[in-house]
């Protein structure tokens, strides 16, 4: 290795988007942004390849409702030669500009403005437009100069305001694509037919119930998403769709399996996911009408095939990709192994326990499998015993009795790892080998049978050969006693020496110990006195006397990281309420985190005034969500990374099987904020804060986090507490919750990872206590918050690292909070202030103060909406009200019609069913 020690590399230091974030307690109130679009305006000249000429459009945060001038007298002067305008992203409520001129114009982008009623002038003159869109803007009708755009074959109306199909729809006769998904449409108002050319239509996430006759009567469509609706049937004579190849009607409310599917001879994908009212029902025999079907789902949490798969499904030979997921399925349907185009098996979430003998026989071209959330407990034979190369395999979430290491070393699965290895550098495609790889196959194969006669005989030398071991091993033994007995007077006189050698090295540290002592007493005298004035300050202001934890007065560097242990199975007695109010109430609290959150990024970074220009007062919901520069970085409906750290908690309880890992979370968060989470779509992690992202660079990090987070505190003044810990922590307020010492044991140790200021530490006790106590079925509200604060109020008397008047004004800080009423109080909005971790909890606080003992949904829905409208850092302080709200009602009484729109709902509720199972309830 050499004498000179190597550099340490930071991992993030490639990470280039870190260096451009600010910290949110940073954020001023409001600043000036550049938004920069570009208008492509393209020049066609004989000869000529086309030149582009760049707008530069600026604007404040809140974007640019207009353009100037300038901007109107650079299109008019090219008006006659633009191919294409591109207005995006700007907050601009109409484009003003007349487009009689454009005679050439072939796409308008209008998506993610403002824009109420599609005021475009003159949009009619467009004779050469094939693509527009108006998508993700807050439109309620259009003007009927739409249906004379004569040759329009891509139309975006998604993420509008939209309660009916506009008319002039009906009149574009070369439409070939429309996306109108994420409106609030009830029905068709005219035939779908009526538009000759259209052959893609997305009508999802809107509120369509019951749908008209003749609705879907004879057309062209092949594409067809109906998902996200209230539909509970489908017209007769939507039969007629000959056409039509792909369907999706997913999360609706069909109470059968509507037979007119079945004349779709045409359809090859069919998703039937997430109609619950469907529990219980049969697959109709009739389903092998579909004769060219290659991707069927009927997946949804709860639904249940009471009868067999009919015998009928084995004649769907063209089918591909199958999802039967969360059907309630015992083994595996012997239909299915019929099946010998299925390339996708998705068994998710039933209950096999193994797979039939002649599984390995079956599926010839299978390559991907997923049979997580079931019963296995050991990898089957059928799959190690299957002679195809799969592309993926999937057991997760499975009660498997083998060690890890130990399966990836059976059979066939160090074969797999390899073809992963060479398939990510590119070297090897599924279902498509080289002939040299299938011959190494033969040869393989042809191997472990010969091996397979030879085991027999070889166990039989074994034994023999066994046998004579022994004998020798016996000999050996004898004489090795013989040999050991005459070094055991030499290894004494030895042992001898060295206790004479200890001795003398005992006393000298005894005596150094000592010395040590007499410090640290003199030390502690000084500590106490300061205590006991601490505590005078206390008691003064109702929080009665709090006798400091001896354990935590050592100095932080003498003990910088520990591992806790979790026995989490919850015990009997601990808890008034029963099993069912209890998981209620686990629920609500981890989907309330991710509610509050989602709300919250509506207004975050904006104060009141500013709420007033850009929202109505009242609920905001997703589809109302300025898409400006910061809000458009999330997925409508989605949360931020307060609950996205919270759930790397979860995961890290579920993955360490209880075991809380301060070590472990710190890899994760680090992952995270490179990566995201993948099975979001993330490219990396969005919305961190100056705290974390210093304790992330930290040398030390992913060894000792406490170190780090410490050293960056003290780098900073010792004057940052930000809500970043905070943020997260709610859900250590489930784990443990008959036991508050141990409930304070694993906030500390998530907490300090990245936030070591004692105002950190004691607001994230404070949030969960109140959650462990609200567990333990515990109905004074007023009690509970006290007690809360009371436990969180020790981290400043155990305090070390401050001076004395610093502990004074920070925990006179923290009561004055605690005792909030009022959103006045907080003023949460405050320029400078949004991040702070005491406003932040009292936020929490103040929540479930104004909702009492009211149960009520709509009441709930009503104070996160007031909350979210004070503005700040909104959707930390949503996250945290959301989390102790949602404890206090359980999840049964949260606002469902807000909660439907968070795009991934049900990932989160899978983990929340395997965290129950973790606690044994």
């Amino acid at each position: 290795m050499g004498n000179k020690p190597k550099k340490q590399t930071n991992p993030l230091d490639e990470y280039d988007p870190f260096s451009e974030i600010l910290s949110r307690s940073d954020l001023k109130e409001e600043f000036e942004l550049n938004i920069i679009k570009k208008i492509k305006i393209k020049k066609l000249k004989q000869k000529q390849k086309h030149k582009k000429i760049e707008t530069i459009i600026q604007g404040t945060r809140q974007g640019s409702k207009s353009f100037s001038n300038e901007n109107v007298k650079e299109i008019e002067k090219n008006q006659s030669q633009i191919v294409e305008l591109d207005f995006s992203w700007n907050y601009l409520v109409e484009i003003p500009l007349n487009f009689s001129e454009m005679k050439k114009l072939r796409k308008l982008k209008f998506h993610k403005n403002a824009m109420k009623i599609g005021k475009l002038q003159n949009i009619h003159h467009l004779k050469m437009l094939t693509f527009l869109d108006l998508s993700f803007n807050r439109i309620t009708q259009l003007p009927k100069e739409i249906g004379k755009i004569e040759n329009l074959e891509v139309f975006k109306l998604n993420n509008n305001r939209l309660d009916v199909m506009p008319n002039c729809l009906f009149k574009l006769k070369k439409l070939y694509s429309l996306n109108l998904s994420k409106n609030s449409i009830t029905n068709t108002v005219q035939p779908i037919s009526l538009m000759k050319s259209l052959a893609i239509l997305d009508l999802s996430y809107n509120k369509m119930n019951t749908l008209k006759i003749d609705c879907f009567y004879d057309n062209n469509l092949t594409d067809l998403n109906l998902s996200h609706n209230l539909i509970q049937s489908l017209p007769k004579k939507m039969k007629d769709n000959s056409k039509l190849q792909f369907l999706d009607l997913s999360h609706n409310k069909l109470e059968e399996i509507p037979q007119i599917l079945f004349s779709l001879r045409n359809l090859e994908t069919l998703n039937l996911a997430f109609n619950t009212n469907l529990k219980g029902k049969e697959i109709p025999e009739n389903i092998s009408k579909l004769k060219k079907l290659k991707n069927f789902e009927y997946l949804g949490v709860d639904l249940s095939i009471e009868k067999p798969l009919p015998q009928s499904f084995s004649k769907l030979t063209n089918l591909q990709v199958l999802k039967l997921r969360y059907c309630g399925l015992t083994s595996l349907p012997q239909v299915l192994l019929k099946l010998k185009n299925l390339q996708v098996l998705d068994l998710t979430g039933n209950s096999l326990n193994d797979l039939p003998e002649q599984f390995e026989t079956s599926f010839p071209k299978l390559s991907v499998i997923c049979f997580a959330f079931n019963k296995f407990k050991k990898v089957p034979n059928g799959i190690l015993d299957h002679p195809n190369s799969f592309q993926a395999i999937t057991f997760d979430r499975n009660p498997f009795e083998d060690d890890h290491l130990k399966l990836l070393n059976l059979g066939n699965n160090a074969i797999l790892l390899n073809i992963n290895e060479k398939k990510k550098n590119g070297k090897k495609t599924i279902n498509k080998e080289s002939e040299t790889e299938t011959e190494i196959k033969k040869e393989e194969i042809e191997i472990e049978n010969e091996n397979e006669n030879e085991k027999e005989k070889e166990k039989e030398k074994e034994k023999e050969i066994e046998i004579q071991n022994e004998k020798k091993k016996e000999k050996e033994n004898e004489e090795e006693n013989e040999k050991e007995k005459e070094n055991e007077n030499e290894n004494e006189i030895e042992i001898e020496k060295e206790k004479e050698k200890e001795k003398e090295e005992e006393e000298e540290e005894e005596k150094e110990k000592e010395k040590k002592k007499e410090n640290e007493e003199e030390k502690e005298n000084e500590n106490e006195n300061e205590k006991e004035e601490l505590k005078g300050i206390i008691t003064a202001t109702g929080m009665g006397k709090v006798s400091p934890n001896e354990k935590h007065l050592k100095k932080f560097r003498k003990k910088l990281t520990v591992k806790t242990s979790l026995k989490i199975k919850i015990k009997e007695n601990s808890t008034t309420l029963n099993v069912e109010e209890l998981k209620d109430k686990i629920k609500g609290c981890i989907i309330g985190n991710c509610l509050g959150d989602s709300m919250g990024l509506s207004t975050e970074f904006l104060n009141k005034n500013q709420n007033s220009v850009y929202y109505s007062y009242g609920v905001i919901y997703p589809s109302d969500f300025i898409l400006d520069h910061h809000r458009s970085n999330w997925e409508q409906g989605d949360w931020t990374d307060d609950s996205d750290q919270m759930l790397l908690i979860l995961d890290n309880l579920l993955d360490g099987k209880g075991k809380l890992d301060e070590i472990d979370y710190a890899s994760r968060l680090l992952n995270w904020a490179k990566y995201g989470i993948a099975d979001f779509g993330d490219l990396a992690g969005n919305g961190l804060g100056r705290t974390v992202n210093s304790v992330l660079h930290h040398e030390c990090f992913l060894t000792e986090p406490h170190k780090s987070s410490f050293e960056v505190w003290e780098r900073y003044g010792k004057r940052g507490a930000a809500n970043g810990a905070l943020m997260r922590t709610s859900i250590l307020g489930i784990p443990n919750f008959d036991d508050l010492d141990q409930v304070v044991d694993n906030t500390l140790t998530i907490c300090k990872i990245t936030h070591y200021d004692p105002r950190c530490r004691a607001s994230s006790i404070a949030l969960t206590t109140a959650i462990a106590l609200i567990l333990q079925g515990e109905s004074d509200l007023e009690q509970i918050l006290e007690t809360a604060t009371k436990i969180g109020a020790k981290q400043f008397l155990i305090e070390e690292n401050l001076e004395k008047e610093k502990i004074e004004e920070y925990s006179q800080d923290y009561i004055k909070y605690s005792k909030s009423n009022t959103w006045e109080d907080l003023k949460l909005d405050q320029s400078g202030q949004i991040g702070y971790t005491l406003k932040c909890f009292a936020s929490a606080f103040v929540s479930l103060r104004k909702l009492g003992n009211s149960k009520d949904s709509s009441k709930v829905l009503r104070i996160l909406s007031e909350l979210v409208w004070e503005g700040g850092d909104s959707d930390t302080n949503g996250a945290i009200a959301g989390a102790l709200l949602g404890t206090w009602v359980g999840f049964s009484n949260l606002p469902k019609e807000w909660i439907m729109e968070m795009p991934h709902l049900v990932w989160v509720e899978e983990r929340v069913e395997m965290f129950f199972k973790l606690l044994g309830i």
